[in-house]
């Protein structure tokens, strides 16, 4: 697979290789096809040079140098089949972003106005997801009580030391080796018990995808370091639930502030919104977060008192 860069256009790529092993490694560069030759010239990376010669199977192009490294992320983050789907067709390539469309919007405007007009202010909004249950499920015990620079960095390190991100690759190192990633102890065991528990058979992940959202929120907090508000995110970036508004984001309350012009979201007030939003809640999140963000100016958080205003 060739790569020829027009430097007008783009400067900046997202590639897969695939190694001598059959293992794929993800990264992102400014010139590839010198990327290319570092690997295969055994100076490109620690990963690569037990696994030569690799070769060339993906590539995306951007003018940002910022977009190639988010993407970067997104890929590494994906399972191997989907990887693998990337790779074979990229026309068919896996979805990536919550999808919702007019469907759940009109619903919503008929249902509440003021929202309605928040949607059409702010349009169509793209958020990641991330298909891979497992990859998710880590990531997020990763995430706890961290920056997002930091997770991303955390996140890349063992990456880009597994492989890829599978319950088997996790079971075969230490949790030291996981640990020297930049992560505690405590959270090294989690992802170690959580894999041993899957590879064992003691847990079947793809059976909490078909269970009732009541029922899902109790299996998946029940694991070690998952918690309801975990659950719920990944219900909605994981599994993509369409109807998740989480009482226990603060953002969502703050969005739920700013837009109906409340002090305070009390339980009561808050089960009256997530009932008027449902069966499209998780839409609904997804617009209270951008408003919680700023994403429309003129809207202000009561609960800050006049320095707020």
């Amino acid at each position: 697979m060739d790569a020829k860069r027009d430097n007008k256009k783009f400067c900046n790529y997202t590639y897969i290789l695939r190694c001598a092993d059959g293992t794929l490694y993800t990264g992102w560069t400014n010139d590839l096809p010198r990327r290319v030759q570092t690997h295969n010239d055994g100076t490109g990376g620690r990963y690569t040079r037990s696994r030569l010669p690799v070769e060339l199977v993906y590539y995306e192009e951007y003018k940002d140098k910022q977009q190639a490294q988010r993407r970067e992320y997104a890929i590494k983050r994906l399972s191997r089949e989907d990887k693998e789907r990337l790779i074979d067709n990229r026309d068919n390539a896996p979805r990536l972003f919550f999808e919702y469309g007019d469907k759940e919007t009109e619903y919503l405007k008929r249902k509440d106005k003021r929202l309605g007009e928040a949607i059409d202010r702010i349009g169509h909004i793209y958020r990641e997801v991330d298909g891979d249950l497992f990859s998710s499920v880590v990531h997020s015990i990763i995430a706890q009580q961290i920056s997002s620079a930091a997770l991303k960095t955390i996140w890349m390190r063992l990456t880009d030391k597994l492989g890829s991100m599978s319950p088997e690759a996790i079971c075969a190192v230490s949790r030291e080796e996981i640990q020297s990633s930049g992560i505690s102890f405590r959270k090294a065991d989690y992802i170690k018990e959580l894999s041993e528990r899957i590879k064992s058979g003691d847990l079947d992940v793809n059976a909490l995808r078909t269970m009732p959202d009541k029922e899902l929120i109790g299996n998946l907090s029940a694991l070690k370091g998952i918690g309801v508000w975990t659950a719920e995110m990944l219900m909605i970036f994981c599994l993509q639930r369409p109807d998740v508004v989480s009482f226990g984001d603060l953002a969502i309350h703050r969005g739920m502030r700013m837009l109906y012009h409340h002090r305070k979201i009390d339980r009561k007030l808050f089960d009256k919104y997530a009932r008027r939003y449902s069966p499209y809640g998780s839409v609904a999140s997804l617009y209270l977060w951008a408003i919680a963000g700023g994403a429309i100016p003129e809207m202000r958080d009561l609960a800050l008192g006049k320095k707020g205003m």
